[in-house]
């Protein structure tokens, strides 16, 4: 379950939860089994702490504020809480893409079926970033806890598929009436020619993400 703790045994790598049990969620009336996201979240953000994984001050501080969090999300007096459906949710839609360029999910994905090869898999330091971001919600309103999220994230590690996936589920998923979805870059032709060639690239590969969403 999500409430339970998993420590790898070395640095912390998706590989490691290749046994971890899914959870069960109703989804209009039928039960799907999906990755139990929060527990790869926490069993990292607990590693980080415990100084078993290397990270800076600002990424453990950033980790011990996480699970500080958690704690007091378990309270039901609490302002906030955290929705583990919300996580698992964001990630699960992001796992569902694929990719858009060449890369090392080539030699991975060698020899898997046609429809199953080049779909995103998240590390746990990314999974870690989204349960933080979508899974506290407030009390009262049950909306998203976390409205500003600054991440700095070294060259080549994703960036741009990062935003894309962030991007689209904001533009289908949040369930925002017109929703709107800025693009920042350090010039227009990089928005346009970078970020936002990216994503239509992506809503390309996805026909059925085209037909259900009507997105042109």
């Amino acid at each position: 379950s999500s409430g339970t703790s998993v420590f790898p045994t070395a640095h912390v790598r998706r590989a490691d939860f290749a046994t971890l049990p899914p959870v069960d969620i109703d989804v209009g009336g039928e039960v799907v089994e999906f990755v139990d996201y929060p527990a790869i979240a926490k069993a990292y953000a607990e590693a980080i702490v415990s100084g078993r994984d290397v990270a800076c001050k600002l990424v453990i501080k950033a980790c011990q504020r996480y699970l500080g969090m958690l704690e007091k999300a378990a309270d039901p007096k609490n302002s906030y809480y955290f929705s583990a459906n919300h996580a698992i949710d964001y990630c699960a839609f992001v796992e569902n893409l694929r990719h858009i360029e060449s890369g090392m999910w080539e030699l991975v994905d060698a020899g898997m079926p046609e429809d199953e090869r080049g779909r995103i898999i998240l590390e746990p330091w990314q999974i870690w970033i989204e349960c933080a971001v979508h899974g506290f919600r407030r009390t009262k309103t049950g909306e998203r806890l976390v409205s500003t999220c600054l991440e700095v994230v070294p060259r080549k590690n994703a960036k741009t598929l990062k935003m894309v996936g962030a991007a689209l589920f904001e533009l289908v998923g949040s369930n925002q009436m017109g929703a709107q979805i800025p693009i920042a870059a350090s010039s227009a032709r990089q928005a346009e020619e970078t970020i936002f060639s990216a994503l239509t690239k992506m809503v390309n590969r996805e026909p059925d993400l085209i037909e259900k969403f009507e997105l042109r």
